[in-house]
């Protein structure tokens, strides 16, 4: 028995990897990458939504031993957060309902910051698709199309992030997904959802969200303001995302770590 419970000491670590992270070989070592930004007052909004702000508690002593503790105030809709259909469909999935078999999922990443650095109201285009899969294969089912825009560069100056001041809502500027773009994913190929990094899936100054009705009208989620996409493989990571669960909510801030 004693022999046993010693070869089960040595195999849990092991067996706990691998399920874990089951795109790492046993033997390798994982590469694990923040795709997640610090939620402070800094962090920009969406223009009229709620910002996050940190409220300081005086500390409380409980039986010798001294808390300290915060409170704080926040919009769903802000920092590295996840989208759940509800945001834009009535009959959608709330956060709190979306099955956790979508929180993890394969990374197919698609790179337009040589573009996007030169244009900020350019997207993913289905001819950015189709080059990703002539270099990559097809799509994987069940994966998250990541556009990587570059744009974590103007993170956390807002007026930058934003394109414009957020004072100027119908004026803002940064890139995102196509609309027909969107469709077509969901139509052509058996994705989870996308993601971006900057602060809508869709494009700043078109001011409707096709990509969002797109994606989240068919209970697939969308993920904004992602961070270190620089760090990923076009194919290749894994990645977990995990949103609060707030009951009835419409989204929720969101850590999202990636295993390459």
């Amino acid at each position: 028995m004693k022999i046993i419970s010693m070869q089960l000491r040595f195999l849990f670590p092991i067996i706990f990897s691998v399920a874990f992270w089951p795109n790492v070989a046993v033997g390798f070592p994982v590469n694990l990458v923040d795709l997640t930004y610090e939620l402070s007052d800094k962090t920009p909004v969406f223009p009229g939504l709620t910002k996050f702000t940190l409220h300081k508690r005086e500390g409380l002593s409980e039986g010798g031993t001294n808390f300290v503790m915060n409170d704080f105030t926040s919009g769903e809709h802000l920092g590295t957060h996840m989208d759940a259909p509800k945001h834009i469909n009535p009959s959608g999935l709330t956060i709190a309902e979306i099955p956790i078999e979508h929180f993890t999922f394969t990374a197919a990443v698609i790179d337009i910051s040589q573009r996007a650095s030169k244009d900020p109201n350019t997207g993913v285009q289905m001819e950015d698709i189709n080059k990703w899969e002539e270099q990559n294969g097809r799509i994987p089912n069940d994966s998250v199309v990541f556009m990587f825009s570059g744009w974590s560069r103007n993170w956390p100056n807002e007026n930058a992030y934003l394109g414009n001041s957020p004072e100027n809502v119908t004026d803002i500027h940064f890139p995102g997904f196509h609309g027909d773009v969107c469709e077509w994913l969901v139509k052509e190929r058996s994705i989870g959802g996308v993601a971006v990094d900057t602060i809508s899936v869709d494009i700043g100054n078109i001011h409707t969200f096709p990509c969002h009705e797109a994606i989240l009208g068919k209970n697939l989620i969308c993920l904004e303001n992602i961070a270190n996409l620089d760090k990923l493989p076009p194919l290749g990571a894994i990645v977990r995302a995990f949103p609060l669960k707030l009951k009835g909510g419409t989204g929720a801030p969101t850590r999202i770590i990636a295993s390459i």
